[in-house]
């Protein structure tokens, strides 16, 4: 009697043991198929998922890079920026238009040697994205071009001491951003093209000693904001495109 009840309880288990092994195939299988219908979403939650753990095993293999672009790239998300931490060399990092990297600068902040960053029309891109970057100190030039930074992103900038090229084209933001911009000691070319900027507040302008470029197109400046620029004796290229300028 009591061999056979262990006989049953041994059946018992092995017949579990086998239903479970069909099911866990099954749902090998069907995660598989789902795996592979991934890239013909384009922009579901299971593609980015997928695009971030690409990007975490492509990156490692390349830690000698030092110029990388992911311009256009729709997919490329904050997570995905997190896999670049191991470029430890990359001197030069290009995120044009790319729509979904909000929150994830604070992923390059181990970064030492970057010393360009391009997130062109990134509308994305706000003023709280501005924050980690005093983080990236070796930072030379900074590519912003992003409608929804103000002057309040504009002053998380004070900390890039090495900061020698700023564009802030087409930026919500206004003179009162040249408090900050003021600071910056290596600063030699600033582009506040399509700022709306008006001649209040253009004194600020004369703090920018250093500058040798400066871009001021389709504002609404006038000669009144030419006077605040004669002291800037280093200037090597203004542009004044389409401003009120009568001279």
């Amino acid at each position: 009697m009591g061999n056979g009840i262990e006989k049953l309880k041994t059946n018992e288990v092995k017949l579990k043991s086998e239903v479970m092994t069909q099911i866990t195939q099954q749902c090998v299988e069907l995660c598989r198929s789902e795996d592979n219908k991934i890239p013909e979403i384009k922009g579901d939650v299971g593609t980015l998922h997928k695009t971030h753990n690409v990007y975490q095993s492509t990156t490692a293999g390349f830690s000698n890079l030092t110029y990388l672009t992911f311009r256009k790239c729709v997919l490329v998300t904050a997570e995905a920026v997190q896999a670049l931490f191991s470029l430890g060399k990359l001197v030069q990092l290009d995120f044009e238009r790319c729509p979904r990297i909000h929150g994830g600068f604070v992923h390059l902040q181990g970064l030492s040697k970057l010393e360009s960053l391009s997130i062109r029309c990134c509308q994305c891109i706000m003023d709280s994205d501005m924050e980690p970057l005093p983080g990236i100190a070796s930072l030379k030039e900074l590519q912003v071009v992003c409608i929804y930074i103000t002057d309040y992103g504009v002053s998380y900038l004070g900390g890039l001491n090495k900061l020698v090229v700023l564009n802030m084209e087409g930026s919500h933001v206004t003179t009162s951003c040249l408090d900050t911009i003021s600071e910056l000691p290596s600063q030699q070319s600033l582009n506040l093209n399509r700022y709306f900027l008006r001649d209040d507040g253009c004194e600020k302008f004369s703090a920018l000693s250093d500058l040798n470029v400066l871009n001021l197109g389709f504002n609404h400046i006038t000669d009144e904001c030419l006077g605040h620029l004669k002291g800037l004796t280093k200037l090597e290229g203004l542009n004044l495109d389409s401003c009120k300028i009568y001279g």
